[in-house]
C-alpha cells in the first residue's frame, strides 16, 4: 500500500527527473547533438514551435534536429522558472522560461530569444520524455528577417493549411542599460537590457561600478539596492560580448564592478525571475538577497565549458550547506527561492514581481538606523571572516569604541528612555 509520504517522495523524484530532462534538452542543443536531442522526446511527440526539433516519429525527429542544428555554428540555452503540474501518474504539464542565443552558420552576428516552453511530458520505459511542446515568444533581438515561427498541428489536422507568423527584430533601444534613482538615503541601481534578459557586458559593469562609487562616496546615501528590470534579475554574462573578447568587469573591482570591491555600505539584491551564472554571483556578492517566490538561482557555467569564477565558489559555500554548493556548481542544478529562504540564503520572500518593493522596505529599515553604527556593524561582519580568532575582540574594539563613546549613542539611549524615535545627525561615510 502506498502511503502519503511515499506518494510525496515519488512526486519529488519525478519533478527532479523532469527538470533533468529539460536541462538535458538544453545541453544537447548547445552541443549540436541531434541524436541526443531527439532522445528527449517521445515517439509520437507533437511540437508547435520554430525553429527547433522535433516533428512526429523517431526518424522525423532526428532529421528535423539535424536540419535545425545545422543552421547554427554556436548556440546556448539558459533555462529557469520551471513549474510542474502533474496531470496523472504518467503525464505532467511543465512551464519553463528560456533565454537562448544563436549564431547562424556563416554569420558573425547572433540572435537572442526570450520565450517560454509549454510542455506536456510523459513517463516512458526510458524515463520522462517531452510529448508536446509549444514555444511562446516573448522577445527577440537580431532574428533573421526571412525566418518564421512555425505552428505544427496534430497529425489528424495536418492537411489543413498552417499559419505562419513572421518575426522581426525590434528597434534598438535608446534607453540606458543601467539607471539609478535615489529614494531618500537609498540608491536604487536598475539594470535594464530586456533584449538579453539583463545579461552583463562591459558597459553594464562600468555603469554599475560608477553607481557603487557614488553610493560609497555620497554621505547622504546609506543603503543600495541592485535589481533587474523586466521581471528578471540577470541571465548572466553576455555571451555574444564574451565571444567578441569582452568581459563584464570594471577595473580592479572585477565582475560588474562589484564582486572584488570592498564596500562600506550595505547592498541588497532584489531578485525577480532568475539569477543565473554571473547574475547569481552578483547576487551572492551583495550583503543580503530578497527574492520573489518564483525566482530561481543557478550556476550553469560548467555546461557551457566555463567556470563560475566571479566569487560564487567562495560565497555560495559560505551561505548554504557545502554539499549543496558542490551540487549546484558541478551540475548547474537550479535552486528555488523558497528553498533558498529555508536555507537562509534569501532573507525575505516577496510575491512574484515584487522583490524590489520588499528590498526597498528592508533598505528603509536599515537606513533608519544610526549611520555610523550601521557602517561599524557591517565592517565587523565583513572583516571578522579574515581575522585570526584570537584577534577578534581587539579588532572589534577598535571599530566599536568611537561609536560607543559618541554623542549618537547617547542620543539612542536618551530616545529609548524618552520613548521617542531617535534624531540622528548625518554622519561621516566611514566608521
Amino acid at each position: 500500500m502506498t502511503t502519503a509520504n511515499d506518494a510525496a517522495l515519488q512526486r519529488l523524484l519525478d519533478e527532479r527527473a523532469i527538470e533533468r530532462l529539460l536541462f538535458e534538452y538544453c545541453r544537447r542543443a548547445d552541443a549540436n547533438d541531434p541524436d541526443g536531442l531527439a532522445q528527449c522526446f517521445t515517439e509520437d511527440c507533437v511540437a508547435r514551435y520554430g525553429p527547433g526539433p522535433p516533428s512526429i516519429g523517431a526518424t522525423a525527429r532526428r532529421e528535423q534536429a539535424e536540419r535545425d542544428l545545422a543552421l547554427f555554428s554556436a548556440t546556448s540555452h539558459h533555462l529557469s522558472n520551471i513549474k510542474i503540474e502533474h496531470l496523472d501518474d504518467g503525464r505532467a504539464r511543465v512551464d519553463s522560461a528560456v533565454y537562448a542565443w544563436h549564431r547562424p552558420l556563416g554569420s558573425t552576428g547572433s540572435w537572442h530569444l526570450w520565450a517560454r516552453y509549454q510542455d506536456v511530458v510523459a513517463r516512458t520505459p526510458e524515463g520522462w520524455r517531452i510529448a508536446e511542446r509549444t514555444l511562446v515568444l516573448v522577445g527577440e533581438e537580431g532574428f533573421p528577417s526571412d525566418w518564421t515561427w512555425l505552428e505544427l498541428a496534430r497529425a489528424d489536422v495536418s492537411d489543413a493549411p498552417q499559419p505562419t507568423r513572421p518575426r522581426h527584430a525590434p528597434q534598438a533601444s535608446t534607453q540606458p542599460s543601467v539607471r539609478t534613482e535615489t529614494q531618500g538615503s537609498i540608491l536604487c541601481i536598475s539594470i535594464s537590457r530586456p533584449s538579453v534578459r539583463n545579461a552583463y557586458d562591459r558597459e553594464v559593469a562600468e555603469r554599475v561600478s560608477d553607481a557603487l562609487d557614488r553610493l560609497e562616496s555620497n554621505e547622504q546615501l546609506r543603503v543600495g539596492v541592485l535589481h533587474g528590470t523586466g521581471g528578471v534579475f540577470s541571465s548572466g554574462m553576455d555571451l555574444k560580448a564574451f565571444l567578441e573578447g569582452e568581459l563584464p568587469t570594471a577595473g580592479e573591482h572585477g565582475l560588474l564592478g562589484l564582486v572584488g570591491r570592498h564596500r562600506a555600505k550595505p547592498l541588497i539584491a532584489a531578485v525577480d525571475g532568475y539569477a543565473l551564472a554571473a547574475g547569481f554571483e552578483v547576487a551572492l556578492a551583495c550583503d543580503v538577497i530578497v527574492a520573489a517566490r518564483d525566482a530561481r538561482f543557478a550556476l550553469p557555467e560548467v555546461s557551457r565549458g566555463l567556470v563560475p569564477a566571479g566569487g560564487a565558489l567562495r560565497n555560495l559555500p559560505a551561505r548554504v550547506p557545502f554539499a549543496l554548493a558542490v551540487e549546484m556548481a558541478l551540475t548547474g542544478r537550479p535552486l528555488s527561492a523558497e528553498r533558498a529562504a529555508e536555507l537562509g540564503l534569501v532573507v525575505r520572500l516577496a510575491e512574484p514581481g515584487r522583490s524590489l518593493d520588499s528590498a526597498l522596505e528592508l533598505a528603509t529599515e536599515i537606513a533608519a538606523n544610526e549611520p555610523r553604527a550601521v557602517l561599524a556593524t557591517k565592517a565587523i561582519l565583513d572583516g571578522q571572516q579574515e581575522w585570526p580568532g584570537d584577534e577578534f575582540w581587539a579588532r572589534q574594539d577598535e571599530i566599536v569604541a568611537p561609536i560607543q563613546t559618541s554623542a549618537t549613542s547617547a542620543e539612542g539611549a536618551t530616545a529609548f528612555l524618552e520613548k521617542r524615535p531617535p534624531r540622528w545627525r548625518d554622519s561621516p561615510s566611514s566608521a
